[in-house]
């Protein structure tokens, strides 16, 4: 169950994830630079800080994630130890 889980499942959640932020910050930019000469300033505002947040995920990502994935990684790297040495809580 945690083989399927670490090798399917993770990962096509990543994948899911990051097209999601390029389709996300793609649309941002589309927003921010689009035709309109006056658009509405505290809608441009919300769209850079949208911006914002998906860079700052993107980076997280990018550096092994954040101090929540951290924790995940070690209750599935512990989960895994345990079942390696068939120990039953």
């Amino acid at each position: 169950m945690i083989d399927k889980y670490t090798k399917e499942e993770i990962p096509f959640e990543y994948l899911s994830f990051i097209s999601g932020m390029y389709k996300i910050t793609s649309t941002t930019w589309d927003i921010i630079e689009g035709e309109n000469p006056f658009p509405d300033i505290k809608f441009k505002i919300q769209a850079l800080s949208l911006l914002k947040e998906c860079y700052e995920n993107r980076i997280k990502i990018l550096i092994g994630g954040s101090d929540t994935d951290m924790n995940a990684k070690k209750h599935l790297k512990k989960s895994i130890t345990m079942k390696k040495w068939k120990i039953i809580l």
